[in-house]
């Protein structure tokens, strides 16, 4: 478990989307801005037998604003940035071979905005993994 100030290499991107930025120049140019995130995350696997493997996980994160964000960002964007984001999945594996595994995935999301907008998702997917050498 790791924690501390600047720790936020798997939280890039999440707070503005994708296409945003996480640290923000001012509006005023004196400098940037950066949210202020915390989050987690957790996971368990159980290997059933040599073959079978079942994987539980979550995470969560949480951000807060300031004033420096919101005039720099404006109203729209800054309401529309991700307050909190939770997730949840679980998976079964199974080991084809020494080189192949493959199996189902399903993961339940959850976002709420600055402005109080929440929706969620949920997912199912197949999936496979291959190993050259």
């Amino acid at each position: 478990m790791e924690g501390g100030s600047g720790l936020g290499t798997y939280q890039y991107g999440l707070t503005t989307g994708p296409t945003g930025e996480d640290a923000i120049e001012k509006a005023d140019g004196s400098g940037i801005t950066m949210w202020t995130t915390v989050g987690g995350s957790i996971g368990y696997a159980h290997n059933w037998n040599a073959q079978f493997q079942t994987n539980i996980m979550g995470s969560i994160l949480l951000a807060s604003g300031s004033n420096d964000l919101l005039g720099a960002l404006g109203a729209t964007a800054y309401n529309a940035a991700n307050h909190s984001v939770a997730s949840g999945g679980i998976n079964t594996y199974w080991n084809v071979s020494k080189t192949f595994w493959t199996g189902p995935e399903f993961y339940l999301n959850y976002r709420k905005n600055f402005e109080g907008d929440s929706g969620t998702e949920f997912r199912g997917e197949w999936v496979g993994h291959f190993n050259l050498f």
